[in-house]
């Protein structure tokens, strides 16, 4: 999805954008978006290699941006046989051989990849500023906070792991000041929970279940506030202002939601496998349902870290670099 929004951005400045998925899921997106795809869903990591190599041989390839968690130092060494290699990262990864890296969680910390990439070699594009959304998400105005709580977005990520839709959706239930709120859970195609979350809207009508949502950002302003993964839906809900509540789904969101909290842009939901998860969710929501004031301040916040713009200023950052070979100052 964020490859997709950069690629979007690109394309727009008159850029030829060519996907190399490994995913079955990730080419039928790409078709679907409308780009030319490499399908190497079938291929080992060796063959791919191979094949990309002879591929960006025969072509005029400028640039390679690389997405995976898969891709290993080695593998984006030859990869930069083929042209210059930018890396979307999340983990603060040392010693890539790489011209940049992306990093626009909310947990990227510019100080440490400059002590990681001491050389000055690798342009650092890094932080919320080069958050990766697309552009439904860009130059949204500011959120209307309303006195009362009417309606609530649920939103836990593609594939929902630990079936953290049904357990947010439950909790907010059991809410006596949301008796009478509408709660939308926003699911992804790949949801287990999907089954479950239809069997509870069909004993509560109050809930109503939206999976494969197209206009996302249409769907969280419409909301008053939201319970969300900390992800990039997260970064979503910031960019749209919508006051929320951030609780992890892995380990690696552990430090996000912890972020969130400490850049009064949400409040700390705790973690899926915790116990008493549902309880602090239960009891985050009453808080923000409660208190306009609070959900006015969490809206701006977010908003001002989040301005929706991260795939316009990379798309124009790589745009200058592959016409001059040079990274701006």
């Amino acid at each position: 999805m964020r490859c997709a929004a950069l690629a979007r951005a690109l394309r727009s400045m008159d850029v030829d954008v060519v996907f190399a998925c490994s995913k079955p899921e990730g080419v039928a997106f790409a078709y679907d978006s409308g780009f030319e795809v490499l399908d190497l869903s079938s291929v080992d990591m060796e063959t791919e290699k191979r094949f990309l190599l002879e591929y960006g041989h025969s072509r005029d390839v400028s640039l390679i941006v690389a997405d995976s968690y898969e891709y290993e130092p080695v593998y984006l060494r030859a990869l930069g046989d083929i042209a210059p290699v930018v890396y979307i990262d999340d983990l603060h990864t040392p010693g890539l051989a790489v011209k940049a890296i992306i990093n626009g969680n909310i947990t990227a910390d510019e100080v440490r990849y400059k002590d990681l990439y001491v050389s000055g070699d690798t342009k650092l594009l890094i932080g919320a500023q080069f958050s990766l959304l697309r552009s439904e998400f860009c130059g949204l105005g500011s959120f209307s906070v309303k006195d009362d709580v009417r309606k609530i977005l649920v939103a836990s990520g593609g594939s929902d792991p630990h079936y953290a839709s049904v357990k947010v959706t439950e909790a907010l239930l059991n809410c006596p000041s949301l008796s009478e709120c509408e709660i939308v859970v926003m699911v992804g195609v790949l949801s287990g929970s999907i089954d479950w979350l239809h069997a509870i809207s069909a004993c509560q009508p109050r809930v109503k279940v939206r999976q494969g949502v197209r206009n996302v950002a249409q769907l969280m302003r419409s909301c008053d506030m939201a319970v969300a993964a900390a992800g990039g839906t997260m970064n979503e809900l910031c960019a749209c202002g919508v006051p929320s509540i951030a609780y992890a789904l892995a380990e690696n969101q552990v430090k996000a939601i912890a972020a969130f909290a400490s850049a009064n842009c949400a409040l700390e939901g705790g973690a899926v496998w915790e116990d008493g998860f549902s309880s602090l969710v239960a009891r985050c929501a009453e808080a923000l349902a409660n208190d306009a004031g609070l959900r006015t301040e969490l809206s701006k916040n977010a908003k001002r870290l989040f301005d929706g713009k991260g795939a316009e200023r990379l798309a124009r950052e790589l745009y200058g670099f592959m016409a001059t070979g040079a990274w701006e100052a």
